[in-house]
């Protein structure tokens, strides 16, 4: 029954604006309970990615033989030359998503690249299966592996 002095819309677009509010606010939390879930997964499918990667780069290029992935435990790796271009990237899973460092040294005598921790949080897309961001884009693993293993590759270029 209407209250005397609203109108029929007005009550149908507070309904209706409480309701999509109340939706609003369930997808938030879906959306970061399958982000925390999917955690574990998203860190176990990059690390594969990334692993699988780093074999196939340095089985086929010569200067880059010694790159490695070093698994440090369960919950983060390192990626790393022990000559020249030193490479070290280093990825870690913490409760928010992937943390992510890399140093470059191209000469003995010349100065470093490093960079800072770089965090892709874990998120979810639009249908609540979970992925990582760069707060821009929802990022598969393997997108997110392209981005860190870009300026590692790019270091064995003449």
């Amino acid at each position: 029954m209407l209250s005397e002095g609203v109108s029929l819309a007005e009550t149908k677009a507070a309904e209706i604006n409480e309701s999509l509010e109340s939706l609003g606010r369930k997808w938030l939390l879906e959306s970061k309970a399958a982000a925390r879930d999917g955690g574990p997964m998203l860190y176990g499918a990059l690390s594969a990615n990334v692993e699988g990667q780093i074999t196939t780069f340095s089985g086929r290029v010569l200067a880059a033989k010694d790159l490695s992935f070093q698994p440090q435990g369960e919950s983060s790796f390192i990626v790393l030359t022990q000559t020249f271009p030193m490479v070290r990237l280093e990825v870690n899973r913490i409760a928010l998503g992937i943390n992510s460092r890399l140093l470059i040294h191209r000469q003995a005598l010349g100065p470093a690249k490093q960079g800072i921790w770089k965090l892709y949080p874990f998120a979810a897309d639009q249908n609540l299966e979970p992925c990582f961001s760069d707060y821009d884009n929802e990022l598969s693993p393997g997108q997110l592996a392209d981005i860190l293993l870009t300026p590692v590759f790019e270091a064995f270029e003449p």
